[in-house]
């Protein structure tokens, strides 16, 4: 018979072995990519609704709908009522709805889960409504790009409008800070606005002159990260208004999110593909989409640890998986640029993949050596039980 303490002995050396050495998981991130119904539909903005579905805008006039895609890939569109209207950026609302802005047509568009869809007209003419985000109040709040406001909507439909003090500043992104403000680009200014939801507004100038500040978002570091278009930098700044540039392989970028894996994420429509950034601002992945000429714009977390884009030059919804990357360590070298104070107050999806995960020489050693650590504790068994068996 085997002697049990020595089979006690194995067991508990093997999954000592085991669990020290285990390799790390080599793992590819892949893009798929989904057809939308409407060809040249001009896809614009994206979100996740409250329905656990990613909801989209088709901004040119022959489409003018806001489409619908579940995790699977099966799209629903919904045409606007107002005919070109030119739907741009999308939000899920705190009321458990869909909201919108509408461009051409100076509204904000509310839909429901099922598609009714309400349009809320803005009290000022021609304001060019573009981006929208939620609230610290429970309101969305959006950026007026000709009318130089920062608008605010309720759930039931009331406006109110803010002018912000730099005159013809051409808002474009905004997002709520993890200050309980409300965060802006000024594209044709150069800087970067912050609005308190009682309407006071402070404004800081970008470091690199014309950098054309576009979209805007939260950060997982409680800071607020921005693209600038024109340089290729992406841009930090704290909620005391301090502002750092980080560099980027490319240029012509276009939206900005927080992942799921605690790194930032970045469209680049010149390239026709995504960035990875870690909040230390080191670009650690380039991810070309399957279809070239694709130019992601618009981008959001999704279900599952996913990501989810639109492809405004390939009437397609790109969906970016296998997301496990931990945050880069914050102990690797500052790739920063410049820095500053503030300056005042269902179908078949097409598949791409991505860099590998864990490829270093460390994790292909420490594979091999647990290889070699459980064939040597087999042997070892072996042994052990012919010495306890009877002649």
């Amino acid at each position: 018979m085997i002697n049990l303490r020595q089979a006690a002995f194995f067991i508990a050396s093997l999954s000592f072995t085991i669990f020290v050495t285990m390799p790390s998981v080599f793992a590819a991130t892949t893009i798929s990519e989904y057809p939308v119904p409407t060809v040249n539909s001009s896809l614009t903005g994206i979100t996740e609704g409250p329905d656990g579905n990613l909801w989209f805008t088709e901004q040119a006039n022959v489409a003018n709908k806001i489409g619908k895609i579940t995790p699977s890939g099966s799209v629903t569109e919904y045409s606007l009522p107002t005919p070109d209207s030119d739907p741009a950026y999308i939000v899920a609302g705190p009321d458990g709805n869909v909201w919108f802005t509408e461009y051409a047509n100076n509204s904000i568009g509310k839909i429901t889960p099922s598609g009714t869809i309400t349009e809320y007209t803005i009290p000022s003419s021609n304001t060019s409504p573009l981006d929208i985000t939620a609230g610290p109040d429970g309101n969305l709040w959006f950026t007026e790009y000709n009318g130089n406001n920062i608008g605010k909507i309720t759930p039931s439909g009331t406006i109110t409008e803010y002018a912000i003090p730099t005159s013809n500043s051409g808002p474009r992104g905004i997002t709520e800070g993890p200050d309980g403000n409300l965060w802006f680009t000024e594209s044709a200014t150069n800087k970067i606005g912050k609005v308190t939801p009682s309407g006071s507004f402070t404004e800081y100038t970008v470091p690199t002159p014309s950098s054309y500040p576009l979209d805007i978002t939260a950060g997982p570091d409680g800071n607020l990260w921005f693209i600038e278009s024109n340089t290729g930098n992406i841009g930090k700044i704290t909620p005391s208004g301090t502002i750092t540039e980080y560099p980027t392989p490319g240029t012509d970028l276009s939206n900005i999110v927080s992942g799921p894996d605690g790194n930032l994420w970045i469209t680049n429509i010149g390239n026709s593909s995504i960035y990875q950034m870690s909040t230390n601002g080191t670009v650690l992945g380039d991810y070309t989409t399957p279809t070239s000429g694709s130019f992601p714009e618009g981008i959001t977390s999704g279900p599952s640890n996913t990501l989810w884009f639109v492809e405004n030059g390939a009437d397609q919804i790109g969906e970016i998986n296998d997301i496990i990357d931990p945050p880069a360590s914050n102990n690797s070298s500052d790739p920063s640029t410049s820095s500053t104070t503030p300056t005042s107050g269902p179908t078949a999806p097409s598949t791409g993949y991505g860099r590998l995960r864990s490829t270093s020489p460390l994790d292909i050693a420490i594979a091999g050596s647990s290889v070699i650590s459980i064939a040597s504790g087999l042997l070892l068994f072996n042994r052990w039980r012919k010495s306890s068996t009877p002649n």
